[in-house]
Formats: C-alpha cells, sequence, structure tokens
C-alpha cells in the first residue's frame, strides 16, 4: 500500500458522561506546555461509534486514549495542544447550540464530544488517535461538591440563633 496522508475524520461520541475534565486551564502534569483535555465513560452509543471507527481506519489499530479500569468501566480521554495560547479551552456550546465563555463541563455532567480520529504510527504500533475539537455541555450535574463536610442539622431547638441557621 503506497504511503499517503494519514486518514483523518470527525466524530461525535453522542451523550456521555464526564468521569474527568480539565478544560478550564492548561494540564502541565504530565506535558510541560500543557494541553486541555477530557475523560469520558463510554456509552453503548459511543461504543458504536468506536466500532465503526475501527471498521474505517483498519481493525489492527489501537485507540489511543481509551482504557478499561476495575471500577470505572471503559474511559475514553481526548486531548489537544492547539489552544495553549488559551487559559480555557475555547470550544464549548451549550444544549441550543450556542458557544458559551465560562461554560466548564464537570464530573457527572451530560457531553457530546465532537474529536477527530487520525491514523498515527508510532515506531511499529498502529493507533487511532483522539484529537478534541469542541465539547457541548448537555446536562450539568450541579457541579462536583469538593468540601470535606458533611452537612450539619441542627435538631429542633429554642435558641433563635439555630433557628436561623436551620432556615
Amino acid at each position: 500500500m503506497a504511503k499517503g496522508k494519514p486518514m483523518s475524520k470527525l466524530y461525535r461520541t453522542g451523550q456521555v458522561v464526564v468521569a474527568f475534565s480539565h478544560l478550564d486551564k492548561l494540564d502541565t502534569m504530565f506535558n510541560k506546555d500543557g494541553e486541555h483535555k477530557i475523560t469520558v465513560s463510554v456509552s453503548s452509543e459511543m461504543k458504536k461509534v468506536l466500532n465503526k471507527m475501527h471498521t474505517e481506519f483498519g481493525k489492527d489499530r489501537k485507540i489511543a486514549g481509551n482504557k478499561v479500569d476495575d471500577t470505572y468501566g471503559e474511559q475514553q480521554t481526548f486531548k489537544t495542544t492547539l489552544h495553549r495560547d488559551k487559559t480555557a479551552f475555547p470550544d464549548i456550546y451549550d444544549h441550543m447550540v450556542k458557544k458559551r465563555e465560562g461554560l466548564m463541563p464537570q464530573k457527572g455532567d451530560k457531553v457530546n464530544v465532537a474529536f477527530i480520529a487520525k491514523q498515527t504510527d508510532v515506531n511499529k504500533d498502529k493507533f487511532i488517535s483522539m484529537y478534541l475539537h469542541s465539547v457541548q455541555l448537555i446536562e450539568s450535574s450541579g457541579g462536583a461538591n469538593d468540601s470535606v463536610f458533611d452537612e450539619v442539622v441542627v435538631a429542633d431547638t429554642d435558641d433563635e440563633l439555630m433557628k436561623i441557621l436551620n432556615a
């Protein structure tokens, strides 16, 4: 087979749940220049997309960023280094397909991820790499609660201050 331009195609995940999101700022833990990324739980609808990609790109290719965890099941990570000049990832849309600044999907939110799948070869290994294109926030889970404290409910009391706090 003659070497040509690697195959590249835009796909969408369909509705998936966010497992991890680093869209509000560049993640520099594994890449000193930073990158924006999002990890989602693979739904049955997304599994169909992955199978279609394997058919179109070749079943011999591994899907980069795909992992199966005993606790969390199958997950897929999408990342991009294209927007290093931006603090927040710029291409986030609301459920009405309007581009929104400051809208950041968090763990537990339902999203639809548009990504570009591309043939990549590293040494003798063949991959389908997944590059983040844009994210649509479909349903917010209300955001993660980072508090280490439990909510305190004070029993009925005649104390005026406690009545105000319980209101």
